[in-house]
Order: structure tokens, then sequence, then C-alpha cells
């Protein structure tokens, strides 16, 4: 039996905790110093945080799952285990509910179309990133001839400065300073380091920005979509939404 498989064992028997236990003076020391004389163990914690989180992640996986009418198929375990593994550490709902999309439409693939880096992709992006990403995905048209954009020929210039203007008007960018042009630039930065957009040279000095087909991609697989898929594209508008959440903040 290989590490992975007997690591996801544990985690679904409840005992994952004790693979901690060499670690954990370690891990005390780093405390916050209230925690350590309030008197808490840290596998206590971290079973507390984890387990809440990851059933809110399951939670959400189940209600994907039923309301797409499909039935859970099997995860290579090295795919499996890096979503349970990231999924449950995040403290973020929204990006939560893009792990419990990744963990469905990777079983609803069953193997022949997965993306083995998204979890890796998905642990490094901000709620405003994967935004952007969204806002380029839904900004795609559809070539006549077959169900799939082609990502390297539409031009996401628009899309980023509604990206900014949102950012800056409603989700309270918006400072005295021109500290949020550093922001933008981090976050964009970020987002071509990773693959998922790309700058295309234009006349001058001037660039173009696109989607990748990897961006695209791994959009495609962190969709929180429910419903009877009818082309390549999944419809937005049927996106499952936290209650206290917008669409816009998807």
């Amino acid at each position: 039996m290989s590490d992975d498989t007997e690591n996801l064992e544990a985690i679904a028997k409840g005992t994952a905790a004790g693979l901690m236990e060499p670690f954990g003076d370690l891990i005390k020391a780093l405390l916050e110093p209230g925690a350590k004389e309030a008197g808490l163990l840290i596998r206590d914690t971290i079973r507390i945080y984890r387990v809440n989180r990851a059933c809110r992640l399951l939670e959400r996986a189940k209600t994907m799952f039923e309301a797409r009418k499909i039935t859970p198929q099997p995860i290579p375990p090295k795919l499996l285990i890096a979503i349970l593994e990231n999924g449950s550490l995040e403290d973020d709902d929204d990006l939560q509910d893009r792990w419990a999309a990744l963990l469905v439409n990777s079983s609803d693939n069953r193997g022949k179309d997965l993306l083995p880096s998204a979890p890796e992709i998905l642990r490094q992006l901000t709620p405003w990133e994967v935004l952007l990403l969204q806002n380029c995905f839904d900004a795609m048209t559809m070539d006549s001839l077959v169900p799939h954009p082609h990502p390297e020929r539409q031009s996401q210039l628009k899309t980023i400065t509604d990206w900014q203007n949102e950012l800056l008007s409603k989700r309270g960018f918006s400072q005295p300073s021109m500290g949020w042009h550093y922001d933008f630039a981090v976050m964009l930065d970020n987002l071509l380091r990773l693959g998922l957009l790309r700058t295309k040279p234009l006349q001058g000095d001037e660039v173009d920005v696109h989607m990748t087909t990897a961006g695209y991609k791994f959009i495609f697989l962190c969709q929180t979509w429910t419903g009877e898929r009818k082309t390549a594209v999944w419809e937005p508008k049927e996106a499952i939404e936290p209650e206290n959440v917008s669409a816009k903040g998807r």
C-alpha cells in the first residue's frame, strides 16, 4: 500500500492527527502565547479547524453532486489527497467552493480530462485573482464550428479594466495613495507567473493580455456549476452561490 493511500485512509478514519505528533513541540512553539496559555493542544486545534472546514467542503461537494445528478467516481489518490488537504485548510468560503467544485468535476471527468496541477494553482490564488479569471472565462465567445473558445485569440484588456474598477468601487481597494496600483500589478504578475494569463506585444510599447488554454481549463474545472452540461462551457448563471455572496463574488 502506498504512503498516499495510507494517509488517505487515515484521513477517512479520523486518525490523521497522529501523523503530526513528531512535530508537536515545533508547532506549539509557533503558536501565539495566548493560545499556549489557554492550554490549547496543537493537534486538537488542527483537528477542530480542519474537521469543520473539511465538513463544509464535503457538504458543498455533496450538494453539487446531487444538483448535477451524478454519482461520485474514484479520483486518483494523488489528486484527491491534494484537494482534500488544501480544501480543508481554506478559510475563504468562496475559494473553498472552488475546491469542492474541483473535487466534483475531477470525479465527473473520471480521469479523462483532469488537470493534476490544479490544486497547486488554486492554492496560490487569492479570491480577487480567481474573480478575474472567472470574468475572463465568462467573457469568452464561442467558435462557430466547435463548442470551445480560442482563449489566445481573445483580448481580456477590457475585462481587466472592468475588474480593477469593480475592486476600486465595490471591494474596498480604493486607498488615499497609489497602493492599489501595486496590488493590481502583483495579482496580474502572479496570474502571468502561473501561466493562466499571457501578454502579447502590440504596436510600440502596448501589450495585449489573453487567457491561456491552461487558464481556461483551470477555471473550467473549478466551476461551481450545476445542471445539465450542454456545451464545454458551464453557464455561470447556474452556479451554486453561498447565500451571502453575490454572483460577482464567485
